[in-house]
């Protein structure tokens, strides 16, 4: 499992954050406070606090595996 921050400033990231995820051959949420969010859902992500940031989690042990799926989000993640 891998973690990252990321920022959602308008409604291309979130777009693009959901279409990456659908790609994705692994489970992909998003949590903010008590909050879990299935990340290939476009209406649940728009129901989190886009001025916050959000912790995205990617279930895949694999590095090589989520590299691709890293590259295609690459700008929205807070480093």
């Amino acid at each position: 499992m891998k973690e990252y921050n990321i920022k959602l400033t308008s409604l291309d990231d979130v777009k693009g954050l959901v279409d990456a995820s659908v790609s994705a051959p692994y489970e992909i949420d998003l949590s903010q406070g008590r909050y879990i969010i299935n990340g290939k859902s476009q209406l649940g992500v728009l129901s989190l606090d886009l001025s916050s940031s959000i912790k995205l989690i990617i279930h895949c042990d694999n590095d090589e595996d989520i590299l691709p799926f890293v590259k295609k989000i690459d700008k929205i993640i807070l480093r």
